[in-house]
């Protein structure tokens, strides 16, 4: 009887770090085969770092958002210690397609049940502290899609690229989860 208990500790001793495995895997390949394709503008951005390895470092339009664009929770609030309680808060940015590509439609506090979203982070409390009358009116937000890792010797092309403005990104979607699938120039849009 005891051999049996000390077989079930190993067996669970075993399974434990496989469901965890799995689970690492099953994000990424559900927002694979169940994302919505979404193409987004990229910035120019001159990297300081001539050093960069084997990636692109990408800025993205959808990265500078209007202030405008965020509840109102946030933009009328203008004393600094109750707007420290946001630092760090998730956000969803609800996308909407303009032409070929998405853009921001608006910004949420809570997660929606509907819609093409990205997840991001509220870092910079500046803009909504000191008003957009007083500053440039855009709040930065990253999405984790600013690094495209790419073949040993082949991001010098995709950086020059990326400087003049002239890359799409086609990443997919799926409840605020992201994959950067691909770049291309964007003439390839057209």
């Amino acid at each position: 009887m005891k051999d049996m208990s000390k077989n079930k500790k190993y067996m669970l001793a075993a399974a434990i770090p496989m469901i965890i495995l799995l689970y690492m895997l099953a994000v990424p390949l559900s927002v694979r085969f169940m994302g919505t394709d979404i193409f987004i503008e990229t910035e120019p951005y001159d990297p300081r770092d001539i050093f960069m390895g084997d990636y692109v470092y990408l800025t993205y339009k959808i990265s500078q958002v209007d202030i405008d664009k965020f509840p109102e929770e946030l933009t009328k609030e203008k004393d600094a210690k109750k707007l420290e309680k946001f630092r760090g808060h998730p956000v969803y940015v609800m996308l909407k397609k303009e032409g070929g590509f998405y853009v921001v439609d608006r910004v949420l506090l809570e997660k929606p049940s509907e819609g093409v979203y990205l997840r991001s982070r509220l870092q910079d409390m500046y803009v909504f502290t000191y008003g957009a009358e007083n500053i440039d009116s855009k709040v930065h937000l990253a999405y984790n899609l600013e690094r495209y890792y790419v073949s040993e010797n082949t991001g010098k092309k995709l950086e020059a690229m990326s400087r003049a403005g002239a890359l799409v990104a086609r990443v997919k979607v799926y409840n605020g989860y992201h994959l950067l699938e691909e770049l291309f120039p964007a003439e390839m849009m057209n």
